[in-house]
């Protein structure tokens, strides 16, 4: 599954598949070279153009011509093959894959009258053959088909995590709203039984409506997998502000006493 380790190996790497002088592939921003290549920082440009401006893919026997920069290092990198690895849709990280070759120079010594000169002609890398060509873009191809289906499989066993959670929240909130239920029921029997008194009430009023913002809560987490469905319907209501925020501080009014902060609404 770790294709930078299994093409970046001794008996089968990528540079043996293709017939160049050095070869490289590229994964999350790091270089993985064999042979003889440009520097990580001039090959890491290079893929960023090709991939902005070239559509992902390059093959030229003259690199400057294509990407001024290269000029620096044609003496590894004349000619440049280039592809990226992606299905368009699964892989999140494309991998990119290259392979260069260098300009030939041939050494020849030959008289001329009383003296001898050497000339150094340089013989450009010849053109990357159809064969290779064709076997690139497949190799392209099913990297990213494996990619695909291994990213498939780990987004299948995501959405199965997901939905198991959603079922336990729906379980959980299920199971504290029945004895909610009778909280909220029992403190309203005692608020409106005769002679209780009024600081009793009171704190009979805050659990009351503690109760109901927790209900509030545990159906809101249960319209939530309504939203993530597409079934969510949405209400306007009216609301008494006021009544909203004496509620609030009903609800905090302990704690925010014992911390002697005095809480008052106009």
């Amino acid at each position: 599954d770790d294709f930078a380790l299994a093409l970046s190996g001794r008996d089968h790497n990528l540079q043996a598949m293709v017939d160049s002088t050095g070869a490289c592939m590229v994964h999350m921003g790091t270089c993985f070279k064999m042979g003889k290549t440009p520097s990580d920082e001039q090959i890491l440009a290079l893929v960023d153009f090709v991939t902005r401006d070239k559509s992902g893919r390059i093959c030229t026997i003259n690199l400057p011509e294509v990407f001024s920069p290269a000029a620096a290092y044609k003496d590894v990198a004349t000619g440049c093959l280039m592809l990226t690895c992606s299905d368009g849709f699964v892989m999140k990280e494309h991998l990119v894959l290259l392979w260069f070759n260098q300009e030939v120079q041939q050494k020849h010594t030959k008289p001329r009258e009383t003296y001898w000169f050497t000339c150094e002609p340089t013989i450009p890398p010849l053109p990357w053959s159809e064969t290779t060509k064709e076997a690139v873009k497949e190799l392209a191809h099913g990297i990213a088909m494996h990619e695909a289906r291994k990213n498939s499989t780990r987004a299948d066993g995501v959405l199965e995590a997901m939905q198991t959670k959603d079922q336990f929240l729906a379980n959980i909130s299920h199971e504290i709203r029945t004895p909610l239920y009778a909280v909220n029921a029992l403190s309203e029997l005692c608020l409106v039984a005769p002679n209780v008194p009024q600081e009793v009430r009171e704190h009979l009023q805050v659990i009351n409506e503690s109760g109901t913002s927790l209900l509030g809560l545990l159906n809101d987490i249960i319209d939530l997998r309504k939203l993530e469905l597409g079934k969510m319907q949405l209400q306007l209501i009216d609301i008494d502000l006021i009544q909203f925020s004496r509620s609030c501080i009903h609800m905090y009014l302990q704690h925010i006493t014992q911390k002697g902060i005095q809480a008052v609404l106009e």
